[in-house]
């Protein structure tokens, strides 16, 4: 008689237990999960966080495909680019300067974002989950702005003439713009394709701390990488281009200093300089390079010595610890053949994306192809100038990528619909718009 008051609550366990199927609430899971690293990428502080989310997803769908409860494909055509590329590196680490820290990053930096990158291809794999992805993004980035305008302005009590986020910890002031221009792409390709006010409402409202944080890092790169995807992100809306043209032009002629665009501040800048000195380490490491360690440039290498190597120039440079342009910084951690390997990843991202923009026959799917395509220019306009390839911005390359990725199977599976039913009906193939 004792347990009867429990009898209802064993009964609902027993239900509850009947019911869960473990295995659904891994394939549910692996989505949350990813989206919750993804969101928390711009977040400082909470890097142990991020890790449980990403190899959490990673341990359930290694569980998923031993059980062979999911088709876990690696069909995309940067397979083949990243399997040799990684081939590469993992070669080279054999001729690194710096073997441990080359090992440590050949997994830290590449393989563990080739993981991300097929686990969010096999589980984000609709156009509704890529909707899904770029809210998420929306938000997450808004939100950081937002905070970050919050702490720097309001907490902090800095200047509004100070250069914004020179206080941020993990964010860089000069690659907070990967991540803003991110969710500014996002949330502009969201106010030409979504429907209903409130949607266009939230995208209107995210844009204000996006926009704000990008003027006010007051870095030209992201001008010129914003610049660089307008005509992409708008290829028929003319208007909303030159609108968006002349907002930003607005904004920047009030947020930077008029001298930091004359042509001989540019042809001056340090950047050139730095890339004269990798110029020089690339000659005496031409085929395996330094090593794929993100720390071997700076740490190991002497590069006063480099420095003194290139002549008219100036002598006062501050030498950096890494180059200032990613495919510079490839070259000279991979040598020539890691370097054109690495633009073979970039040659068939950009060519995934044209087939979308050409041949796919649905317009929401085509309107996603000059998206991708926009972010993908975005990041390698600021790769041009900036060292990308640390934690922060490669997720967010790796998102892009494997943004592309999923648009390339959708579009793959729609035009094989499509072909099946105009072939069953004996039409035309050509679409009828």
């Amino acid at each position: 008689m004792q347990n009867q008051p429990y009898t209802p609550v064993k009964k609902s366990l027993a239900e509850w237990k009947a019911d869960f199927e473990i295995f659904a609430f891994l394939k549910k899971s692996i989505p949350v999960l990813m989206g919750t690293f993804i969101f928390l990428n711009p977040f400082p502080h909470i890097t142990a966080m991020k890790e449980i989310c990403f190899y959490l997803s990673v341990l359930f769908c290694l569980a998923l495909i031993v059980t062979k409860k999911i088709e876990f494909s690696f069909r995309t055509p940067l397979s083949l680019p990243f399997l040799i590329f990684t081939c590469w590196v993992t070669l080279t680490t054999f001729f690194a300067i710096d073997k441990q820290n080359s090992i440590h990053d050949l997994y830290s930096h590449l393989i563990k974002y080739i993981i991300f990158f097929y686990v969010m291809v096999n589980f984000f794999a609709s156009k509704r989950r890529l909707d899904t992805v770029s809210w998420t993004i929306i938000i997450s980035t808004s939100v950081f702005s937002l905070g970050s305008l919050i702490y720097e302005y309001a907490v902090l009590g800095n200047s509004i003439n100070l250069r914004f986020g020179l206080s941020l910890v993990q964010t860089p002031t000069n690659l907070i713009g990967v991540v803003t221009l991110f969710g500014i792409i996002l949330c502009l390709h969201g106010l030409l394709t979504k429907t209903g006010f409130t949607n266009k409402v939230v995208l209107a409202l995210c844009l204000v701390p996006l926009s704000a944080v990008t003027m006010l890092t007051r870095t030209r790169s992201n001008i010129i990488a914003l610049g660089a995807t307008l005509i992409l992100i708008f290829p028929f809306n003319k208007k909303a281009a030159f609108a968006v043209v002349g907002c930003t032009l607005l904004l920047t002629s009030i947020s930077h200093a008029p001298s930091r665009w004359q042509l001989n501040h540019l042809l001056n800048n340090e950047r050139l300089g730095m890339c004269r000195i990798a110029y020089q380490v690339i000659k005496d490491y031409p085929v395996t390079g330094i090593g794929f360690g993100m720390h071997t440039y700076g740490n190991k290498l002497d590069l006063a010595d480099y420095k003194a190597r290139v002549s008219n120039w100036q002598k006062s440079l501050y030498i950096m610890k890494y180059p200032h342009n990613m495919f510079v910084s490839v070259a000279v951690r991979t040598g020539i053949p890691g370097f054109l390997l690495f633009l073979a990843i970039i040659g068939v991202s950009v060519k995934m994306c044209f087939e979308v923009i050409g041949k796919a026959q649905v317009h929401a799917v085509r309107g996603w192809g000059y998206c991708s395509l926009s972010l993908l220019v975005m990041f390698l306009t600021k790769g041009l100038f900036e060292p990308v390839l640390t934690h922060l911005t490669e997720v967010v390359f790796f998102t892009i990528l494997s943004m592309i990725a999923v648009l390339w199977r959708i579009h793959k599976k729609h035009n094989a619909g499509f072909v099946l039913a105009t072939s069953m009906k004996g039409g035309d193939l050509s679409p009828s718009h």
